[in-house]
């Protein structure tokens, strides 16, 4: 998911606010044929997914968390 010895994969982080509506943003995807690179369950805490945009050249993750953490920086 990145460059070979690279440490960190640079991402687009989508947050949503039930596990519904990050399911069916993923369907969504997965409909319109993008390719999902990367699925995992957190259990009762969440879920999330990553998938490639090429057009765009980046990675999305989309995440439910039962419960956020306060940002750690707002930009208004």
């Amino acid at each position: 998911m990145g460059t070979p010895g690279s440490a960190h994969l640079h991402h687009t982080c989508i947050t949503y606010e039930s596990l519904e509506e990050m399911q069916a943003a993923k369907e969504s995807l997965l409909q319109e044929g993008r390719e999902m690179i990367q699925t995992g369950s957190l259990g009762e805490a969440g879920e999330f997914c990553y998938f490639h945009i090429p057009e765009a050249g980046a990675f999305f993750e989309l995440l439910y968390l039962k419960e956020l953490p306060p940002p750690e920086m707002t930009i208004e």
